[in-house]
């Protein structure tokens, strides 16, 4: 346990077209080399991920070859022209994955094409296509928890973490009679017990909107905060008295970002792999 990095809880905000998907994407893009986590689970309720993947949804093999040669290609530009030109040359973010069953079956092939000597081996990102409702991804969630080390990687986390608590699709976590979706927000540094009983870190990369489609809870737990082009006088309000000094000084270098420009408000800027295009 003392070798894996602590645990982050990381908070992506801004207004529709600055890019924030994409952020949030490049920061998995770094997290997915890091050794402390084992797999990023992306809860794709927008299908924005892995798009060219999707005429395969439904055959894990085919998922699986592409993504290798995908892989090969990375390493092959990474060896030959540098690191940063091999992950933007990045064209599939994980396998689009349905359910646990699916899940299950994938990992048994990916451990079967690494020739591992575990039976299952979780690849490094998978993305879980579940429909546009937040409540469908329980079994996932409960998954990222049962195997622990993982990042939740949660696209319009507004669909999980509404203003409201009573609007919140998700209570308790299915199978974790011990889990709320509360916990995963406030329990900081202490650690979650993955299915062996071992205990484990569950790491978060939300994004949104604005912060105030969000409960108070995230922005209030989240240990790292990155604004990207912001609107509306109560967002910079937000800004000055939460994450500023009291002074104009943060709030005016908010207000100078264009869209793909991010500045971390809490934190420090977590390490952000190279832009591969997209996003929102």
């Amino acid at each position: 346990m003392s070798d894996r990095p602590d645990r982050q809880t990381i908070l992506v905000i801004g207004v529709p077209g600055s890019g924030k998907t994409a952020e949030a994407t490049q920061i998995t893009d770094e997290m997915i080399l890091e050794d402390g986590v084992d797999t990023v689970y992306a809860l794709d309720t927008l299908e924005q991920l892995s798009v060219g993947l999707e005429p395969y949804i439904g055959d894990l093999e085919q998922q699986l070859e592409i993504l290798m040669d995908d892989e090969q290609r990375v390493n092959s530009i990474w060896r030959d022209r540098g690191r940063e030109e091999g992950l933007r040359a990045r064209q599939h973010d994980g396998p689009l994955i349905r359910t646990t069953a699916e899940y299950s079956e994938y990992c048994e092939l990916f451990a079967a094409a690494q020739k591992s000597k575990k039976p299952l081996l979780a690849p490094p990102r998978v993305i879980w296509r579940c429909g546009p409702l937040g409540a469908s991804y329980g079994p996932a969630i409960a998954e990222a928890c049962d195997q622990g080390h993982t990042a939740l990687f949660m696209p319009e986390t507004r669909l999980w973490y509404p203003n409201f608590r009573h609007e919140w699709p998700i209570n308790e976590i299915p199978g974790r009679p011990d889990l709320t979706m509360e916990h995963l927000i406030t329990m900081g540094r202490a650690h979650i017990r993955n299915r062996h009983g071992q205990r484990t870190k569950i790491h978060l990369v939300l994004e949104a909107q604005s912060f105030m489609m969000l409960h108070n809870y995230v922005r209030n737990n989240c240990e790292i905060v990155i604004c990207g082009r912001l609107e509306g006088g109560e967002a910079f309000d937000i800004v000055r008295r939460e994450f500023g000094d009291g002074t104009r000084e943060l709030v005016d270098r908010v207000r100078k970002l264009e869209n793909h420009e991010w500045i971390a408000v809490r934190g420090k800027m977590p390490p952000v792999g190279p832009y591969r295009g997209g996003g929102r």
